[in-house]
């Protein structure tokens, strides 16, 4: 995953990776990494952002009656 202006020192861009030792969040840009507190928030702010909102879908606004529904954005 990348997480753009993400990083604490230098707001550039983080990714994650894996290793035999475990799992990480660097820095691409300055090479930082990310405590697991920090990894812990970056998580739960992701997550938050997206938890819940279902996709957007157009609602039916107006009714043709030759044609079929009609949808306005």
């Amino acid at each position: 995953m990348l997480w753009l202006k993400g990083c604490p020192k230098c707001k550039g861009e983080l990714t994650d990776n894996k290793d035999p030792f475990g799992y990480y969040v660097y820095c691409v840009q300055c090479g930082y990494q990310l405590n697991e507190a920090q990894i812990g928030k970056l998580w739960t702010h992701s997550l938050d952002r997206t938890a819940g909102k279902p996709p957007a879908r157009p609602q039916p606004q107006q009714q043709d009656s030759d044609w079929a529904t009609v949808y306005y954005e």
